[in-house]
């Protein structure tokens, strides 16, 4: 039996939109699966005055909003560990009576004074508060102390490494948590079970035998009324920097010596350093677009300029496709193909294999086309494997069709696997870090990023608009289709069906 850690978890933030949708239900669902102990306590802080009973049934919606196969008596048992606590960030009397707060806290459930610090703000309030957890010796405990901490990791190089010294000032790398909820998806973690624990994938994974890769993660909303946030930020900060660049790196990766965390990191690392945008005889290796006025699910939306708190002649880019190629042994010339985007047909985020095809010669008469072999990971939704391959149909006449096995993760596992969050809170518990990303990452992801929104601040002087419903501009099936390749489109499945497609 898992012996589960007590602790505080105090969540600066905790009237925003990441901690009603992802963290309240996250919380709810470990302790309703067994991963809290009942020595735990939840502190949100924000700046608005509020009474515990009005947090706790702001939890509640939260929870019953956003969770499925809630249970009614644990939820009620639930909303006793939860407090509230009205402060802003740089006042020092809110962060004195905090202190006193977590110390009766911790007393009346036994944490054994284990904390953990969840910064669900943004970026540029980390070092006032930082500043202040220090300042009031809230950084320092007779347990562990540990601090997470939401993307973006700053809006370029410099103001990353800003913003790491800042955090470093107080807390250590090992106490540090860069959450990145992509790496705590079912699917994300099986890529590499998939990978390493099967050899009929392992030893074909390389540039011998795979022809491309794609990757993407696809959205059908829009900025959701963050427009102040995403015209700083754009696409390419937003999901390039650190979603797609480490499902690049967790795709491309050798094999880790071992599973432990710093192993993992060393192998991530070996990826991102060798890493570039291609130079493929001057053509263009980035694409960027801004969705304009359409429709999604049949619903009429606006354009990206006309969100709220967006310049009405903004040129940010809320879709990229780029081409990107590792310069290693393993994957020299095989170009990696990505694709994101707001305002698409639908979400979807997923990871294409393209074997090459050597079969050619011997089907050169068939009047029919002989469909290339490929794996795909579906991240979200429908999580799941498929692999795809050609049979031949019944009969005398020589007919092929293509087929694929599929591997439906929720139809085998139902709802018993947990959100991403969840996972990621109760590793931080037990002091994993196998799925948080580490500063060197971080660093590096950068470091690949720079040289692509230098060519973009250069050569992008209007960003190609595409309809809102559609899968990006023109440009972007330009190049790819330059290489002579196609995007996949992403199909629809009835979870774990094998057959045509």
């Amino acid at each position: 039996m898992v012996d589960h850690p007590p602790a505080i978890f105090v969540v600066f933030g905790a009237t925003g939109d990441l901690f009603n949708r992802k963290l309240a239900p996250a919380f709810f669902k470990m302790y309703q699966s067994g991963w809290l102990s009942d020595a735990f306590a939840v502190v949100g802080i924000a700046r608005k005055p509020k009474a515990n009973e009005e947090f706790r049934e702001q939890v509640k919606h939260a929870v019953q909003t956003h969770s499925r196969g809630i249970s009614a008596t644990k939820l009620e048992s639930f909303l006793p560990h939860l407090f509230y606590h009205q402060t802003h960030f740089d006042e020092d009397e809110g962060f004195e009576t905090l202190r006193e707060l977590i110390l009766f806290l911790d007393k009346e459930f036994h944490t054994q004074q284990n904390l953990v610090f969840y910064l669900a703000t943004l970026p540029h309030q980390f070092h006032s508060i930082s500043s202040k957890l220090k300042k009031h010796g809230l950084d320092k405990t007779n347990g562990f102390c540990r601090v997470i901490i939401e993307k973006p990791f700053g809006k370029d190089l410099q103001s990353a490494a800003l913003l790491n010294r800042q955090l470093s000032d107080v807390f250590s790398e090992e106490q540090i948590f860069r959450i990145d909820h992509y790496l705590g998806k079912e699917l994300v973690q099986n890529l590499l079970i998939t990978r390493f624990a099967n050899d009929i994938f392992q030893h074909p994974w390389n540039n011998k035998f795979v022809d491309s890769v794609q990757i993407m993660v696809a959205e059908q909303t829009g900025i959701q009324n963050r427009g102040t946030y995403y015209e700083k930020a754009g696409v390419l900060n937003d999901m390039v920097q650190n979603h797609i660049l480490q499902l690049v790196a967790l795709t491309a990766m050798d094999a880790p010596k071992s599973l432990d965390a710093k192993d993992i990191v060393t192998e991530k690392i070996k990826v991102l350093k060798q890493l570039h945008s291609s130079n493929r005889k001057g053509n263009n290796v980035v694409v960027l677009g801004q969705y304009r006025q359409g429709t999604v699910d049949d619903k009429p939306v606006v354009g990206y300029r006309e969100e709220k708190d967006v310049d009405p002649y903004s040129n940010v880019p809320t879709f990229a496709a780029l081409r990107l190629e590792i310069n290693n042994k393993t994957w020299k010339g095989v170009p990696f193909y990505i694709r994101t985007g707001k305002r698409m047909p639908k979400n979807s985020a997923r990871i294409w294999l393209d074997f090459k095809s050597k079969t050619k010669p011997l089907f050169q008469n068939l009047s029919q086309k002989i469909h290339s072999n490929h794996l795909e990971f579906r991240i979200q939704p429908d999580e799941g494997i498929a692999l795809f391959f050609n049979v031949k149909v019944p009969g005398r006449k020589l007919e092929i069709k293509p087929y694929h096995l599929d591997f439906c993760h929720e139809c085998e596992f139902a709802l018993n696997t947990p959100e991403a969050y969840e996972r990621l809170l109760s590793d931080c518990l037990h002091n994993d870090k196998t799925l948080f990303t580490s500063w060197e990452e971080t660093r590096y992801a950068w470091k690949v990023l720079e040289p692509i929104k230098h060519i973009c601040e250069h050569t992008v002087t209007e960003c190609p608009t595409y309809l809102a419903g559609t899968w990006g501009p023109k440009e972007a099936d330009e190049l790819i289709e330059k290489d002579g390749r196609t995007w996949h489109a992403p199909k629809d499945y009835t979870g774990g069906k094998n057959g045509a497609y």
